[in-house]
């Protein structure tokens, strides 16, 4: 167990201790990870420690969330292939859901993937997909702990066959996404992120770190824009904002622009789930973007009703200025 990691112990979602390998150190950190092996299950689950070891829980940042992570990737990746047999036959029906939103084959196959790796994982924590949303808030407000999913971000490119759709999968932690998955099998481009561990996207075999850029002054401002859901009072704000340039793009590959440092903003001010933008939020968080409401408090997660507040994507050294041209033009978004 010894090496260049460092442990982070954790109280209710907050740290209580950090350690670092050293030689004073080793004996008090070696103690502290036998005492969470040996309790591990008990911990993930949130249950009281068989030994007291001062925490609920212990977080392993390396090698246990790259794992975690890599875990994840696979599992997206397997869902973005049961995805991709159904893309290649556009026979494949079209049905509608209660809230009249489209749903294909392509949804429950990648729905019913994700939800066989994730009980692979051995971990027991709970599961709120898009295709599951009849848990009731009083059974998951007791969730400090869950997996997040969309099995398909971006029906709607699905069946306009753009290839602009994702698979979504996100960790959430006390209404924080702290780890997140967004796969596009089409492109096969994969965006991930875990908390400290910071964001990468793979294309192909090579993988790179990414970071949020912010605007700079004199450089036209790179907007994200949604291709399925235009509305006049994103077009009016934009109007006001100056110099721009639109890019348009589907589903949460617009978060994830954002995190790469291709698009400097991303306004939305439509309806969104939270399992529209987890996944994404902690891509965005890790390169040093932010996902918050137009008051510019960050997005949470778990919540009794399941949508999201409108909501703004950017560098976080841009915030100010983007809470700024919203609130200039408050008039138009009400």
């Amino acid at each position: 167990m010894r090496g260049d990691k460092h442990v982070v112990v954790w109280g209710t979602g907050t740290p209580l201790r950090e350690f670092l390998y050293s030689d004073d150190m080793a004996d008090a950190c070696v103690f502290l990870l036998e005492q969470a092996e040996e309790n591990l299950s008990c911990l993930f689950n949130n249950e009281q420690p068989l030994a007291n070891i001062g925490c609920g829980w212990a977080r392993f940042e390396r090698p246990m969330m790259d794992k975690l992570l890599n875990d994840i990737v696979a599992i997206a990746v397997k869902a973005g292939q049961a995805i991709m047999e159904i893309y290649a036959d556009p026979a494949n029906a079209v049905m509608t859901k209660a809230d009249d939103s489209p749903l294909t084959q392509a949804d429950l196959a990648s729905d019913r993937v994700i939800s066989a790796g994730l009980a692979e994982l051995g971990l027991g924590w709970p599961v709120l997909s898009e295709e599951s949303t009849q848990i009731a808030y009083v059974e998951r407000q007791s969730w400090q702990r869950f997996w997040l999913v969309d099995p398909l971000d971006g029906t709607k490119e699905f069946i306009k066959r753009n290839g602009e759709f994702t698979v979504n999968i996100a960790l959430i932690e006390n209404g924080q996404p702290v780890l997140g998955v967004v796969y596009s099998p089409v492109f096969d481009v994969c965006y991930y992120a875990a908390r400290g561990l910071g964001a990468f996207v793979q294309r192909g075999e090579a993988s790179q770190l990414i970071r949020a850029q912010p605007h700079t002054a004199g450089q036209s401002v790179k907007v994200v824009a949604s291709r399925s859901h235009g509305d006049e009072r994103t077009a009016a704000l934009l109007n006001q904002m100056g110099d721009h340039e639109c890019i348009g793009m589907g589903s949460s590959l617009k978060l994830c622009l954002i995190a790469e440092g291709v698009a400097h903003f991303y306004p939305r001010l439509g309806p969104t789930m939270e399992w529209d933008t987890a996944a994404a939020h902690a891509v965005v968080s890790e390169a040093g973007g932010i996902v918050c409401d137009l008051n510019g408090d960050e997005l949470r997660y778990n919540k009794p009703d399941l949508h999201n507040p409108e909501f703004l994507v950017m560098p976080a050294q841009d915030k100010l200025q983007r809470l700024s041209n919203v609130s200039n033009q408050r008039t138009l978004l009400i």
